[in-house]
């Protein structure tokens, strides 16, 4: 690509976009702040990787998912944080599965007064998208026995399928399509495709 050739990623948040290339290419996050994750970033990064076919990067976005929750004043489960997991992940997601297990976990409705105002809200929450209280239903009956979604024996039921790891996201992309495909489907305005055409193409230099 052309050095002032821009990508226009309307349906990427700046952030999420920025975490992956940071990602893809040092191995960590950027570090612009001590609390980088609430659940509302985490939906939009890990929603990207799911968008790109990159499990290994969503689960980098789980593991630092996990630290905020481990963080006793972040109070996760947040309410605004798991209506955007449900708004923006799939059915069957981990994520999705994980803020669940959360709520489940921690109730709301053990921790806020009947009738209170956060009480309300929850209940709103679940009338707005029943399929949380269906995922929650679902774990009713699992015994923690003292642990929480966030400790590290249940770290494997929240992760993603990887791919050999010496396995380049590059060779993952032309192993599902052709350059001629990708470039197709970039010129269609398609986000994914259009990420994955400036990668391949990038300039070797600026690595």
């Amino acid at each position: 690509m052309e050095e002032d050739e821009k990508l226009s990623l309307p349906d990427v948040k700046p952030y999420s976009f920025a975490e992956f290339v940071s990602w893809m290419y040092a191995g960590d996050s950027l570090d612009v702040s001590d609390d980088l994750y609430d659940g509302i970033q985490a939906g939009h990064v890990w929603a990207l990787g799911k968008l790109l076919e990159a499990p290994a990067f969503q689960n980098w976005c789980m593991d630092t998912v996990w630290e905020y929750c481990k963080d006793p004043d972040n109070q996760w489960p947040v309410l605004e944080e798991v209506e955007v997991i449900y708004k923006i992940s799939g059915k069957d997601s981990k994520i999705r599965k994980y803020a669940a297990h959360s709520t489940a976990r921690k109730s709301p409705f053990e921790k806020y007064q009947e009738g209170s105002v956060m009480y309300k809200a929850w209940n709103t929450l679940l009338e707005k998208y029943p399929d949380i209280g269906l995922d929650i239903a679902r774990v009713a009956g699992k015994e923690w026995n003292g642990t929480y979604p966030w400790d590290d024996e249940h770290r494997q039921a929240y992760l993603e399928d990887e791919v050999a790891l010496d396995q380049l996201w590059e060779q993952q992309i032309l192993a599902a399509r052709s350059m001629e495909e990708i470039r197709v489907a970039a010129k269609g305005n398609c986000v994914r495709s259009i990420i994955e055409l400036a990668h391949i193409e990038r300039k070797k230099g600026n690595r």
